[in-house]
């Protein structure tokens, strides 16, 4: 089961808030570039799948169309790690 998302990417920190059922959550990517890169060419809206992956689909040829088949890009995001 997955939820679709729409991430909000700090390029500085690599910080990723989803809004998850009403509420915040925040996460951390190591290539904030590569997972805004992928957004743009999303041809589909994010998904945060069960096992805490963030998938993005884009065209496999590099254009928008309905027709074509969509490829998942997972980007490893991984959630924020309190500081003492």
């Amino acid at each position: 089961m997955s939820v679709t998302v729409l991430p909000a990417v700090d390029l500085q920190s690599g910080h990723v808030t989803l809004f998850l059922h009403g509420a915040s959550h925040h996460y951390f990517c190591a290539q904030p570039h590569q997972l805004i890169d992928a957004l743009n060419r999303a041809v589909r809206p994010p998904a945060w799948e069960h096992d805490g992956v963030l998938t993005v689909r884009v065209a496999t040829t590099g254009r928008r169309a309905p027709l074509l088949p969509a490829a998942p890009v997972r980007i490893a995001v991984h959630r924020n790690r309190k500081r003492r």
